[in-house]
C-alpha cells in the first residue's frame, strides 16, 4: 500500500503518457492490493455496447443532430496546450529540485569528515593540560572538539 502511493506521486510528478502508462501496468501486474480492485474480463464486456445493440443510426442523429448544431464551435485542441505546458514545467521543477536536495545531502556525507575540528585536537594551539587527577590518582583524558564549534569536551576516567 505504501508503494501505492509512491506510483500516485509519480504519476502526478511526471506528464509523459508513455511514462504514466508504463506506470500504471507495470504496477498493476505486482501489486495484488490494486489488482484486487479491478474488474473480470466479463464484468468489463458487460459495460461496452455491441454494434448490434443500437437501433437504426438515422434515427438517432434526428434526435441529437439540432443539438450538436445549436451549440456552436467546440473549444480546439491548442487550448489543453497550456495545461501541458504547465504539467511539463512542475514535472521539471520537481526533478530541479529533487536533483539539488540530492546533490546537497550527499556533498554534506562527503564532506562530513574534512573540517575543521573533525580530528585530534592540537594541546599546544588550544590549550594546555599538565596533568589531571580524579580521585588523587593519575586520570587518563579523552578530548574532543565537535564539528564547526568553539567548543572543547574534556574527559578523564581514572587510570586502572
Amino acid at each position: 500500500m505504501r508503494f501505492c502511493r509512491i506510483v500516485d506521486r509519480l504519476y502526478d510528478a511526471v506528464p509523459s503518457r508513455a511514462f504514466r502508462g508504463w506506470l500504471i501496468r507495470s504496477h498493476m501486474e505486482r501489486c495484488e492490493f490494486c489488482q484486487a480492485g479491478l474488474v473480470g474480463r466479463g464484468a468489463a464486456r458487460s459495460l461496452f455496447v455491441a454494434p448490434e445493440d443500437f437501433g437504426a443510426a438515422d434515427r438517432l442523429w434526428a434526435k441529437i443532430g439540432p443539438s450538436v448544431t445549436a451549440r456552436g464551435p467546440q473549444p480546439s485542441e491548442h487550448a489543453a496546450a497550456p495545461r501541458l505546458r504547465l504539467a511539463w514545467a512542475a514535472g521539471a521543477v520537481s526533478l530541479f529540485v529533487t536533483a539539488v536536495v540530492g546533490f546537497w545531502l550527499l556533498s554534506g556525507i562527503r564532506t562530513a569528515g574534512t573540517g575543521p575540528g573533525t580530528g585530534a585536537v592540537p594541546a599546544a594551539d588550544r590549550f594546555q593540560m599538565d596533568y589531571v587527577r580524579v580521585g588523587g590518582a593519575d586520570a587518563r583524558t579523552f578530548v574532543y572538539q565537535p564539528n564547526d564549534s568553539e567548543m572543547i569536551i574534556v574527559w578523564a576516567e581514572p587510570e586502572i
